[in-house]
């Protein structure tokens, strides 16, 4: 994380900087140097990527791990032809669902 996006929260230009598909050795040697840790590491988790060392390190240090590839689980579950729930109460998320992307076929087998 470079010091021009620190002095962007500093200033107050941004409430908190996060990170995207940071490992826990990637966000060591950041923490070492960073004035600010980041609050988000926004990374890809599913069933057959646990990842729970990273999801243990960022909880010790107060990051929040969130996940992109919701949509893409949900369609991997489809061609798979298992059932899931949304769990979202939001309708918008619940509508979102319904859209889900098309998966080549070397996708669905895992």
């Amino acid at each position: 994380m470079g010091a021009r996006m620190e002095k962007i929260c500093e200033n107050g230009r941004a409430k908190a900087i996060g990170v995207c598909n940071s490992s826990v050795k990637n966000l060591e040697k950041l923490i070492e140097t960073a004035k600010v840790v980041p609050a988000v590491n926004q990374v890809e988790l599913y069933p057959f990527l646990v990842q729970q060392d990273l999801k243990d390190y960022c909880d010790k240090k107060g990051m929040v791990l969130t996940v992109f590839a919701c949509t893409v689980i949900y369609a991997w579950h489809i061609t798979r032809g298992h059932d899931f729930l949304s769990r979202s109460s939001n309708e918008e998320r619940q509508k979102e669902s319904l859209n889900l992307p098309a998966l080549s076929a070397g996708m669905s087998s895992a």
